[in-house]
């Protein structure tokens, strides 16, 4: 295959190999089955759509409760939120406090 595509890119157009050539090659003449693979066409993808759709639904859903069970703290399925906690808070605040020393 690497031949084949090696010569039909050259680039002087008289030393390119004719399409009759071409066809004779042996790894044309021999390869010439096609693989009955499904082809994403737009036709297979929306018969395919409500299973994908129901499919990220519920690693959406999985991920929710992942997300939970590493933010519940104490439990009882909700998320305690102390801003003093909050990362982004803390920085502003730095920012902030840098600001009025200056």
């Amino acid at each position: 295959a690497k031949d084949l595509i090696r010569m039909m890119l050259t680039v002087e157009p008289a030393n390119r190999p004719t399409i009759n050539q071409i066809l004779e090659n042996r790894w044309l003449s021999e390869y010439n089955s096609v693989l009955q693979a499904p082809l994403n066409t737009p036709q297979v993808l929306a018969e395919e759509a409500p299973q994908r759709s129901a499919v990220t639904v519920a690693i959406r859903n999985a991920n929710g409760d992942n997300r939970l069970e590493d933010t519940d703290d104490d439990g009882n399925n909700s998320i305690t939120f102390s801003i003093t906690n909050n990362i982004l808070f803390r920085r502003r605040q730095r920012r902030r406090a840098l600001r009025n020393v200056v």
